[in-house]
């Protein structure tokens, strides 16, 4: 796994929330799924994780999101199919950052 193919698994990642692809995002991931924000450590199995994209979905479509980008920060690879890694995100209610 390299950095580039890191990149661009995030980026088409990012594109399956903007067009609400519940399966393609669901897809990306192995279950049980974990992850840590802020100090907090989920673990989802494969429903929860689903529902927990659906209201994702919902609470951007909500706020009007048109476009998102997700930069990579940080990337350690921990196994051949398996890496941590820290992003950051940007939602934009129209087609880019100077809109």
């Amino acid at each position: 796994m390299t950095a580039s193919q890191v990149h661009t698994f995030f980026q088409d990642y990012v594109g399956a929330f903007v067009r609400q692809d519940i399966d393609r995002i669901c897809s990306m991931w192995g279950f049980p799924a974990f992850m840590t924000f802020e100090g907090k450590q989920l673990i989802f199995d494969d429903d929860a994780f689903r529902n927990n994209a659906v209201r994702l979905c919902q609470f951007y479509a909500a706020q009007g999101m048109a476009h998102a980008e997700k930069d990579v920060l940080e990337l350690v690879q921990l196994t051949t199919t398996t890496a941590a890694v820290r992003t950051m995100d940007r939602m934009y209610r129209q087609m880019g950052p100077s809109s």
